[in-house]
């Protein structure tokens, strides 16, 4: 990994397990493709491994999927490549962090015990993320943190506060906000996985580096709609109706930002 003595010191340092540490649990179960006795066919899915309590296996006293819930996820799936962060948060949150757990600069916290900074978990209570909450971290190295540094927000907001981020001297976080848009597919992509998160603890080093963390809870709130098609609102009130009914789980997700400024 290209920076993983600067990923080890920022996680140890904010109390988090480094990549080494981490041994995540393949707790996801494939199910084949199977013909019940009633000749009903049952096509391939995933489950969660059975651990001997009902409620926390899927398909528990779950409400069914409308006709309409199920157009938008097959239509979610189609835009899985043009939209890469927005469906990787969304099947993370239906699949037990498949997508996590296939990615190297993904590190899955099985609960927030496992972070020690009391800045960081001050702001988590904040935002009002559980103390039970599991999340996803993505390294400095990820596609997604990457993807995060080179938006248009995030880059005002660095340029806009050079001065005092580079001259901070004690932590604090800040609001961004992921704007709609069109034009670009990223720009789309940011706003459909996190529209509206904190920063926690951006700063400007002295040999030049640009550091902070994106920190967002995966959770959905009912919108009104001002006009009649609005997809963005649509997408946003399916995954509220999804977490509701308990086949999309909420948790956390923090971007690592280290990038080099000059």
């Amino acid at each position: 990994m290209k920076h993983q003595k600067a990923i080890d010191y920022q996680m140890m340092n904010l109390g988090l397990p480094t990549n080494n540490e981490l041994k995540n649990n393949d707790d996801v179960v494939y199910v084949h493709e199977y013909l019940r006795g009633d000749g009903t066919v049952v096509k391939a899915h995933y489950r969660s491994k059975p651990d001997g309590i009902e409620a926390n296996n899927y398909g528990y006293n779950k409400d069914k999927i409308t006709a309409g819930e199920a157009l938008i996820y097959g239509a979610s799936r189609l835009a899985q490549r043009a939209l890469p962060l927005a469906d990787a948060n969304l099947q993370d949150g239906l699949r037990d962090f498949i997508r996590a757990k296939k990615d190297n600069n993904a590190h899955i916290i099985n609960s927030r015990s496992e972070i020690s900074d009391k800045g960081l978990n001050k702001l988590m209570d904040e935002i009002g993320i559980p103390k039970t909450s599991k999340g996803v971290i993505y390294d400095s190295d990820s596609r997604f943190s990457k993807q995060l540094w080179h938006s248009k927000e995030i880059q005002e907001f660095y340029k806009n506060n050079f001065g005092k981020l580079l001259n901070k001297k004690e932590n604090y976080s800040e609001e961004i906000e992921f704007k709609k848009g069109f034009r670009r597919l990223e720009q789309m992509d940011n706003h459909l996985a996190i529209q509206h998160c904190k920063i926690y603890n951006p700063h400007i080093t002295n040999d030049g580096y640009f550091n902070g963390i994106i920190v967002d809870l995966y959770d959905f709130m009912y919108r009104d709609k001002s006009t009649p098609f609005d997809v963005a609102i649509d997408l946003n009130n399916w995954g509220y109706s999804m977490q509701k009914k308990g086949y999309l789980q909420n948790y956390f997700v923090m971007y690592f930002i280290h990038e080099k400024i000059y």
